[in-house]
């Protein structure tokens, strides 16, 4: 069988959901409109609040890379909306930019909830990840240490976006309005990132 290469980003080793400095770098952007500029000002106002500019830079080159995949709309609720509202569109933003996380959430996560099946396992982690191994090479190389910090990072991103409670449980998405009228106003399809019936999801069976 020959592998692909080149579908998985796997930088998320380099933080969690990060909420809060996302909603602050949302609200940046949407001031200025211009991400270069954006990641500039995350500089030289230490907008993150961290030690060192490598830090800054480093932690602002990941949340800009996250956030300049969600559309104009998408942004204002991470900036503006309810707590629940802006988890969704942190959510979101990992997604889009992790094909390897929204596939573990729409593959794994939804289609254990819509068995009524609620317990995520770290076995159920370990088959997804060698069933993907088999096929994207970045996923085979990668060393011991990587992929227990991978499954350590999506498990706590996981917990942060309220998609499973920290025992594992898998929390059915009770997703406001607002959010699925942005997601849906762009691509319906990334509702399944979130435990939803077909109903919302927009799927028929």
């Amino acid at each position: 069988m020959r592998k692909r290469s080149g579908k998985y980003k796997l930088g998320f080793t380099a933080g969690a959901l990060l909420l809060k400095e996302s909603v602050n770098v949302a609200n940046l952007y949407l001031h200025i409109r211009n991400w270069n500029q954006v990641k500039e000002n995350i500089i030289s106002e230490n907008l993150l609040q961290v030690r060192t500019v490598a830090s800054s830079k480093r932690l602002g080159n990941e949340i800009v890379s996250r956030l300049e995949n969600l559309t104009i709309d998408q942004l204002e609720l991470l900036s503006d909306g309810t707590l629940a509202e802006k988890k969704a569109m942190a959510w979101l933003a990992v997604c889009k930019k992790y094909h390897f996380i929204a596939e573990f959430a729409a593959e794994v996560v939804r289609e254990k909830f819509l068995k009524l099946d609620y317990h995520l396992t770290r076995d159920d982690y370990r088959i997804f990840f060698n069933a993907k191994a088999e096929w994207y090479n970045e996923l085979e190389t990668l060393t011991e240490k990587t992929k227990v910090k991978i499954q350590q990072r999506l498990f706590r991103m996981l917990i942060e976006a309220e998609i499973i409670s920290p025992e594992g449980i898998i929390i059915p998405a009770l997703l406001p309005n607002r959010v699925i009228e942005v997601i849906r106003k762009e691509q319906c399809s990334m509702l399944v990132i979130f435990p939803v019936y077909d109903n919302v999801a927009g799927e028929k069976k």
